[in-house]
């Protein structure tokens, strides 16, 4: 390497490698990044990688990344960069400074899931087409107001179960993992089944289990219900105002609202109880239609 451009790298504080990955699954984006910083600075070899790419590709020398936090089009969790980011610190010890460009800045899980991977620095997606805002983002040795912000809505938190403690990403890989959350029409496992994948869900997520209005359960429960599962996975993987793409279609659906008639509404006024069970629930992002009732979880379980 000659002299000069370790020289450029030494300045940015980027000389442990010669490397700048840039990680997004839209084409389009991902070129325009790499154009802009390989016009931005010619010390470092830009590379472009789909998500998928990402996951297997070596990390040696690689002394930045720049990954889009959101993948709109996934079907499971549509905040892929969190995964991108969590690979690339554990496959490597070398300091690689990390910059995620993400569309949705206000979105409170976005904030929350970049925080617990260790992000160096936040950037609105639409910033990163400048070339000023994305050179200081990737290549200025300091830049503390571009960290990650925190969370605006604790309420919205509370109400889920998450505190300081709480692992959002674990969460979320856990309840895919678990197979805990399908589509409204999913009936999923059932009894004891049920809650030992609940229980190894928590040992993950670690939350508190809590009504839908954050309070503590009545019923003692020791796990977080089916119900607030989907609560949280709806908040923590479904990102607001981000429809899939053109040509995907998601499997996870929100509840079709139903006009009910005179007739319906007094029979649902009379008995509301047996309206309840088979209502959709909102759950801030997309509304999950419940399996069952908080209540009625770990009853049926000890039963069976």
């Amino acid at each position: 390497m000659d002299s000069e451009r370790f020289e450029r790298q030494y300045r940015s504080g980027l000389a442990g490698g010669s490397r700048i990955l840039v990680i997004d699954d839209d084409e389009l984006a991902r070129a325009g990044i790499v154009g802009a910083l390989g016009q931005i600075d010619h010390s470092f070899d830009v590379i472009a990688l789909g998500f998928d790419e990402a996951l297997t590709a070596s990390i040696d020398g690689v002394a930045a990344a720049v990954v889009e936090a959101v993948d709109p089009t996934s079907d499971g969790d549509q905040v892929a960069g969190a995964r991108i980011v969590q690979h690339l610190r554990h496959s490597t010890t070398d300091p690689v400074r990390i910059v995620v460009t993400c569309s949705v800045l206000q979105d409170d899980a976005v904030r929350r899931r970049m925080y617990e991977v260790g992000v160096d620095r936040y950037l609105h997606r639409g910033w990163a087409r400048n070339r000023g805002d994305l050179r200081r983002a990737v290549l200025e040795p300091f830049a503390p107001e571009l960290a990650v912000p925190a969370p605006v809505d604790l309420g919205a938190m509370h109400r889920l179960g998450i505190d300081v403690g709480s692992r959002v990403n674990g969460g979320v890989q856990a309840t895919l993992a678990e197979g805990l959350v399908h589509d409204y029409a999913w009936v999923g496992p059932q009894g004891r089944d049920r809650f030992a994948r609940r229980v190894r869900f928590n040992d993950a997520a670690r939350l508190r289990p809590v009504t839908v209005e954050g309070l503590t359960s009545e019923h003692g429960e020791i796990v977080p219900s089916l119900r607030q599962v989907q609560r949280f996975f709806s908040w923590a993987a479904r990102v607001v105002d981000c429809p899939p793409r053109p040509g995907r279609q998601s499997e996870y659906r929100p509840a079709q609202q139903v006009r009910m008639g005179t007739s319906e509404i007094a029979a649902r006024l009379a008995h509301p109880s047996r309206s309840m069970d088979r209502a959709a629930v909102p759950v801030g992002r997309r509304a999950l239609r419940p399996v069952q009732d908080d209540v009625s979880d770990d009853a049926q379980e000890v039963v069976s």
